[in-house]
Order: structure tokens, then sequence, then C-alpha cells
């Protein structure tokens, strides 16, 4: 039942960013999930174009970061949630469909001792040429890149309703950095890291003992961030 759905944060970071945050905003708050269970945090770099005036149209927790770095923003993020779980992205993403917290929270409710739960790009209608190539891959690796890591085909070794179970180890990580977090998980990590850093989280967190992670890919993402070469 809706009122046993536990509390998620979510953290958008921005620069400059008004061509890209209202459809962000949008694509959050038209969820089926919650309002009351959904906490949403934006951390802005000193935008000096309308997108904190675009983002104060919707019920956003507003905060500043003087630095132009974005693992700092989301560190910012994470130290204001107050969310059983939490995810980070750039105001050029975009969640696909509109049950993507049910699908994600799934398995990191049915699997206690999962760390995290990740999920795959998908092309957009209005993506560019080079964005729907590099979309061939479910986590965006160019082909070289795709020589140098392994893909979630590689840790997986259960199929459950809707996702995967994927076991991880030191020197088996797929590249995937964005995702739902366990916030207990996750605070350790950051504790010793002093910042929230992405492939940094899921190094760290394997080396502390969590390599129970969920894949679950008919949830999904679009990314407007290659427009050319």
């Amino acid at each position: 039942m809706d009122k046993n759905l536990p509390k998620i944060s979510y953290c958008v970071f921005t620069y400059n960013e008004e061509k890209n945050i209202e459809g962000c905003l949008k694509s959050i708050f038209t969820h089926d999930y919650p309002k009351s269970k959904l906490e949403v945090i934006l951390v802005d770099v000193i935008s000096i174009d309308n997108s904190l005036e675009i983002a104060k149209k919707f019920p956003v927790k507003i905060f500043m970061n003087g630095n132009h770095d974005g693992d700092l923003s989301a560190t910012i993020g994470f130290q204001n949630a107050s969310g059983e779980f939490f995810t980070a992205i750039g105001a050029d993403m975009r969640f696909r469909g509109k049950d993507w917290f049910r699908k994600m929270i799934k398995p990191l409710t049915e699997n206690p001792n999962m760390a995290a739960a990740f999920t795959k790009f998908y092309s957009h209608p209005k993506d560019s040429l080079i964005t729907k190539y590099l979309n061939l891959d479910p986590i965006q690796r160019d082909l070289v890149y795709q020589v140098f890591s392994i893909g979630f085909e590689k840790v997986i070794t259960e199929k459950r309703d809707g996702y995967y179970i994927c076991t991880y180890s030191e020197n088996k990580i797929p590249p995937q950095t964005h995702g739902l977090w366990r916030v207990s998980v996750l605070r350790q990590i950051i504790e010793k890291q002093k910042i929230y850093y992405d492939m940094g989280n899921l190094v760290g967190a394997v080396k502390n003992g969590y390599t129970t992670f969920g894949y679950v890919p008919d949830a999904g993402y679009f990314h407007f961030h290659a427009e050319d070469i």
C-alpha cells in the first residue's frame, strides 16, 4: 500500500539549465508516487540564467553551491536529504515513464541487504544522433569504454519479478552510477570519502562488503547531454 512506501530524496544539480530544468522537474512531479514520500532538492552553482526562477515554480528545496563541482552539489544534496533512499542526477536527465520510483524501489524493499538499484538509458525521439549511438549500450559506453569495463550481464545472478539481482566484486563493477541508493549504506561511504563521488560510491560500497545490487532495465533514463561529437 502507498502508506508503506518509503520516503525518497531526489537531488538535481544545475548550472544555467533553463532549457532543461522544467522538463526535468516535470518528469519527477508527474510520477505515480505519493508526493508526501518524495523530497526534491535542487543544488545550484550560481546560475546566471533563469534556472532558479523556473525551479521555484515547483515544490523543491533549493541550496547553493559556490563551486563549479558536481560532486560537491550532490554532497550538499545528500547532506540535506531526509529520505530512506537517495538519488542524484543532472538537469539534463529525465525519468522514463511515470512509475520509475515504484519500479526502482521494489528490489530495495524486497532485499534489505541490497545497497542500490540501477537502470539503463533509452533513446528519446529528441535525442541527437550521437546520443542515440551511445544508447546502443545500456549504460552509454562507447566501443572503447566497453572493452575496458563490464556490463550488467556479467554480474547478474538471479532473475526476479521486474528486476535482476547482481553480485559485484572489486574487479566486476559495471560503471553505471545513476540509480537509487539506500541512504544507510551511502552515508557510510561518504563519511569516509568526505564527498559524494559516483564511482567512488560504488567501489567504496563493494569494499565495505555491500556486494548485492539491483538492475531494473524497464525503469530507464533519458539523457540529453551529447548534441554532437
